[in-house]
């Protein structure tokens, strides 16, 4: 066997999978895209600080789109950003 020629007998480390590009996300690929803790999302899920999350059976998960616009409106309160998002796009003048 030369230098070069790889060894058959090792099996080559798998790159690691790409982020997600999902619709809904978990609070795992929340946390990665907010670079926030897993515990501190929690904790301001809790106390209304970021957006409302789904059920699906025992899984909360949230919508990326949504998460997408609520971080490009400046991260508002729950509250506030229940009532942005249900307030009609304003008009620029132009």
């Amino acid at each position: 066997m030369t230098p070069n020629t790889p060894d058959p007998n090792i099996l080559p480390i798998p790159e690691p999978a790409p982020p997600s590009r999902g619709l809904l996300i978990d609070i795992a690929e929340l946390s990665t895209l907010l670079d926030r803790s897993v515990r501190s999302l929690h904790r301001d899920d809790l106390a209304g600080r970021i957006p409302a999350s789904l059920r699906l059976g025992r899984s909360k998960k949230w919508s990326r789109a949504e998460i997408e616009a609520w971080i490009n409106a400046g991260t508002p309160p729950r509250r506030k950003w229940e009532i942005i998002k249900k307030s009609p796009p304003s008009r620029q003048a132009g």
